[in-house]
């Protein structure tokens, strides 16, 4: 245990493999951990059974060998019936879009958040090379109903407007299916599809010309047919949504307090983060606020070290990433850190098969440009994912700054560490979890990170009450 515990800090930055989903309605791309190099040839037109039946046994012969403990959530024999179910479908020869979306449901079924087959980037891509367009508008799902967030081109007069159905099928079922395609807990694959659904309705086999029945807020029910959109009405519609990694801005309330707000959608870029968190606390000396407001609420995770940086402007303590990892050693991985440079001597030197054991030390932040010494809070939400859930955690059990907002959508205890690879007939980017980790207070309870002030993340007309809530929080009143 010595010599691993000695190896924490490369741990740490091997840690930082997580799954990172795409900005809003930018085009997803495939996860940035390296597939596996073996020779990889363009998908054909038509997969075989066969083919698809020896993608599916290697998609989860590879989740078995590199997978501390697969069937954590889902069991064996339920995985193996979807297996067989899944074979059934298969029967006769069907087009890459098509094997993705049974392929997809499988590895979901496992339920962990970094084990799944990607959406087929590649394939779409080429689609839209060939002609194809995809859904012309966005949406947002609340408690109550599908509502259109943002329509392109001639679907514009439907903002806003409740979906009742798509080409026919009923809107809260075609949310479900796609569902049925993001793995992970359900807060976070709910918040997914929303993100991505356009991407996902061409996933489910959706074509122009689109027919959508939808209430306006009057009651008035209508169905138009609408024209997709091709990749540039994708880029230049869809995709202007797309948010920085960082961005700061002041907000005042109806008191006069005025709170800074740093908004951090990606954890990826240490650097980018670090001088951005830099860039707000020079401007803070300039001109000072009452209290800062961190905003993951559409974090999906990044790395590790992006996490450290973010803390340290506003505490001195030294902090665990988290209270103990729990590595499957495998063949496979050894092969895919050799090739890469990375992995302790210990890892390469242990059994495969076995898993280890690795808890983790404290360790100081890293050195800050700057400090800020105010009132701090932290928002978070279901689109809360992966290393900013562990930011969330760690900055929650060390008592730096409450959180506000709603349960994260992933799980502080969980699985990561993905291992990237490729299945061999389809082409398609498959994942699996080599790692567990358990949070710093020890549970391995299967929820998120529930914030100190609990508040709905809704928009209420121009109101965002959970930025509301937190910005009483640092200017010291009553959020409840």
């Amino acid at each position: 245990m010595t010599a691993l515990r000695s190896a924490v800090l490369l741990l740490a930055v091997l840690a930082s493999t997580f799954v990172i989903a795409a900005p809003r309605f930018a085009v997803p791309e495939a996860h940035r951990t390296p597939a596996s190099p073996e020779s990889v040839q363009p998908a054909p037109e038509m997969l075989s059974p066969e083919a698809m039946a020896d993608d599916l046994e290697h998609l989860i012969d590879v989740i078995e060998e590199v997978h501390p403990d697969p069937y954590a959530y889902t069991s064996r024999r339920t995985i193996r019936r979807l297996h067989r179910a899944t074979l059934d479908r298969l029967s006769e020869p069907a087009s890459p879009r098509t094997f993705y979306r049974e392929a997809a449901r499988l590895a979901a079924a496992f339920q962990d958040g970094h084990t799944l087959v990607q959406w087929p980037r590649d394939q779409f891509l080429a689609s839209m090379r060939n002609g194809a367009t995809v859904l012309p508008l966005s949406v947002e799902r609340n408690a109550t109903a599908l509502r259109i967030q943002k329509a392109c081109k001639s679907a514009r007069s439907l903002d806003g407007r409740r979906v009742s159905s798509i080409q026919g099928q009923p809107a809260e079922h075609l949310h479900e299916d796609m569902q049925a395609l993001v793995s992970g807990p359900p807060r976070y694959r709910a918040a997914q599809v929303d993100d991505q659904f356009p991407y996902l309705a061409w996933a489910l086999g959706l074509e122009a010309p689109y027919r959508v029945a939808t209430t306006h807020s009057d009651g008035q029910a209508t169905v138009d047919t609408l024209e997709g959109l091709r990749m540039l009405g994708v880029r230049s519609c869809l995709s202007d949504n797309r948010k920085p990694a960082f961005s700061f801005g002041r907000v005042s309330d109806a008191d006069g307090h005025v709170v800074g707000v740093m908004t951090i959608n990606s954890l990826r870029s240490a650097r980018r983060v670090r001088k951005g968190i830099e860039n707000a606390l020079r401007s803070i000396q300039n001109r000072p606020v009452d209290g800062i407001v961190i905003d993951l609420r559409d974090n999906r995770g990044g790395s590790t070290a992006t996490v450290l940086h973010v803390l340290a402007p506003f505490t001195d303590r030294t902090v665990r990433l988290t209270a103990q990892k729990s590595w499957k050693i495998s063949d496979t991985y050894k092969q895919y850190l050799k090739r890469r440079g990375l992995g302790p001597p210990a890892y390469q030197r242990a059994r495969s098969g076995k898993v280890i054991d690795i808890e983790y030390e404290p360790q100081s932040l890293p050195s800050a440009r700057f400090r800020y010494d105010g009132p701090v809070a932290m928002l978070v939400g279901p689109r809360t994912f992966s290393a900013a859930v562990k930011l969330a955690d760690i900055t929650q059990y060390y008592d730096i700054a409450p959180l506000v907002g709603s349960e994260t959508g992933g799980r502080p205890s969980g699985f990561g560490e993905g291992y990237g690879f490729r299945l061999p007939n389809s082409g398609l980017r498959a994942m699996a979890s080599t790692a567990e980790y358990v949070r710093l207070n020890g549970e391995r309870e299967g929820k998120g990170v529930i914030p100190d002030v609990q508040v709905m993340d809704l928009q209420v007309g121009e109101t965002d009450l959970a930025m509301q809530a937190a910005i009483q929080v640092v200017a010291g009143r009553d959020a409840g």
